[in-house]
């Protein structure tokens, strides 16, 4: 990641890249050929489809532009976590 200089906007890419750095993630997820799925305590493995990925990336975006934070397993937004208490399902990146 590259300094933004004083008075410059940061752009997207830059945004994205403090929070990746913030919450330990970084781009090479993108690449990966499957990603682990947690509900509960049971691990779930799906392919990390083209679709996905560019999801993925928007979804990342939105954190950035909303300036939501990850969630945490233990407190999931989604509505599929609220409907279903006890029994979080969440993403690579806890959200």
């Amino acid at each position: 990641m590259t300094a933004t200089p004083a008075g410059a906007v940061p752009t997207v890419r830059d945004a994205r890249a403090r929070y990746f750095a913030a919450n330990r993630f970084d781009e090479r997820g993108y690449a990966d050929r499957w990603v682990r799925l947690q509900a509960g305590p049971i691990p779930i493995f799906i392919p990390n489809t083209r679709s996905r990925v560019r999801a993925v990336r928007v979804h990342d975006v939105h954190h950035v532009v909303t300036g939501y934070a990850r969630a945490s397993p233990a407190r999931p937004r989604s509505a599929r976590g609220r409907s279903r208490p006890g029994a979080p399902i969440t993403g690579p990146r806890g959200c």
